[in-house]
Formats: structure tokens, sequence, C-alpha cells
């Protein structure tokens, strides 16, 4: 629901101008009435941008609150853009579910008094996105957002791995492991840093049947060399990835058109 460049008239995001017009928004995509399947989450954009170079304007913080409720009404949670503390205030005000992205315009000089423990209490998620960010930051400022991940984690909160994957220089696969080390980086151990891509965000999505190894869960697999418990570094080490329990990738594994026709070597080998 809104972002940067659009307008009520574009038709590939929805900008409300009113909390009864974000309401009908949101019953429009969430409720499936709206030329589309119900949509699994509702993402709002709310972020001034930064007054320095381009200053952006967010939704005001009733239609924000109306856009959130009437998602909530349809069992479907709300994710947030956000980049300045006042985006956050208003957020946490308005109740979202999940938080993206931590930039120097957020808590640089630390969290505002009582977010985090409002996270906590209410299990508002957040998923840095460390991995589109690292190329743009000097080593101060990066060891600063790696000191605010940690504070979310040290408070009890609940990081999930977001690479952000499409941003430049962010590539499918190898974003995500990125964003693991970084996490680890900040200061999770790799158990928990391998948690924020596993169990973490199948809780966060209420899927009971991903994230874990149990009988009855999807078989998405990937197996690697060495004990990524103890060394993220391991998940690079691809040897073999399996897909609701059929082998689609890994070190020998050829796909059908390499089979018939002899050429090619997998894919997902190093990914």
């Amino acid at each position: 629901m809104a972002t940067r460049g659009a307008t009520s008239r574009d038709d590939w995001v929805r900008v409300p101008t009113s909390p009864e017009h974000g309401r009908e928004q949101v019953a429009a995509v969430a409720g499936g009435s709206d030329r589309h399947d119900p949509v699994d989450v509702v993402k709002v954009v709310q972020d001034r941008g930064d007054p320095a170079r381009r200053a952006l304007e967010p939704m005001a913080p009733a239609v924000l609150t109306a856009v959130a409720d009437e998602a909530h009404r349809h069992g479907v949670p709300v994710v947030a853009h956000w980049g300045t503390p006042a985006d956050l205030a208003e957020l946490l005000e308005a109740g979202v579910d999940h938080l993206q992205h931590l930039e120097p315009r957020g808590p640089l000089d630390g969290w505002p008094s009582g977010v985090l423990e409002t996270m906590v209490a209410r299990g508002i998620t957040l998923a840095p996105t460390l991995a589109v960010t690292e190329p743009l930051f000097d080593d101060d400022t990066a060891r600063t957002i790696r000191r605010r991940v940690l504070d979310v984690h040290e408070a009890g909160g609940t990081l999930l791995a977001g690479s952000d994957t499409g941003m430049p220089g962010v590539a499918p696969g190898r974003g995500l492991l990125r964003e693991i080390e970084l996490l680890a980086a900040c200061g999770l151990t790799a158990r928990e840093a391998l948690r924020t891509a596993t169990t973490a965000p199948a809780a966060a999505l209420d899927l009971e049947d991903a994230g874990v190894l149990s009988p009855g869960a999807v078989a998405d697999l990937v197996a690697v060399r060495g004990d990524p418990l103890t060394e993220v570094g391991a998940l690079r080490r691809v040897g073999l990835v399996l897909c609701r329990g059929v082998v689609v990738g890994g070190r020998g594994h050829r796909t059908s058109r390499e089979r018939r026709t002899g050429f090619g070597h997998t894919a997902h080998e190093g990914a």
C-alpha cells in the first residue's frame, strides 16, 4: 500500500487517500474480490525519506491504522517498510506485524525507549535486509547497524533472514546465504542465524509444515558438507537440493534437459 512514485491512479500498487479508501482497498485484495485470490500479506510503505536528499510523504496515521485493522479483520498480517524512527512509531501504533529493513535513518543512536519491549511483547519480527545495504555503509555505520540488530535479539525479539532479492547486487539464493552470514556477524550463533531462515519465518507465517525436519513436513531440503549449526559457511557447500522430496540439484545432478542433451552442469551447485 503506497510506495515512492506511486499515485492513486496506478494499478500496480494501492495508494489510499482516506481511512475508508484504505479499508476498501485492503478488503478488495484480502477478500479475494480484486480479480485475484486473497493475498497472503499486506505490505505498507511508511517512509519519510531523507530530507537532505529526497523527502517522501508517508500515509496519514489514521489511514495506516485503518489499513492494518482491515487486514487483520481478514486474518492477513501486515508487513511494513520503514525508514525513520517517526515512521516506526506510527507503524507500531497502527499495529503492524512485521518490520523490514534497518537503515542509518533508523535507530542509529539506539532504539527509542519502549520500542524493543513493544516488539517483543507483540511478537513483531524484524528482517533487517543487511545483504542489500552492506555495500553502502562504511565500517563504523555497518558496526552500529549490526549492534542494533543484536539489540533486538538480546531483547528477545525475532529476527528473520530477508535478503531483498531483486535489489542491485542481491541475487536469489546467494543473497539469502549472505544475509544469514551477516546475521551471524551481528553476534548470533550459527544455530540462531540458521533459525532466522527456517523455523522463525515458518512461525511468523503460521506454517506448521515448513522450516522444520519432521514427519509430514514439506520435504524442501538442502544437504550441505559440514555442520551449519556450528559454521554458517557450510551452507555454501551444497551437496544436494530436494524440492518436495525430489532431487533437483546438487553436485553431480543434471536437469532433465541436460540428461537429454548431455550439456550443462547443475545450476544449483555452489548456490
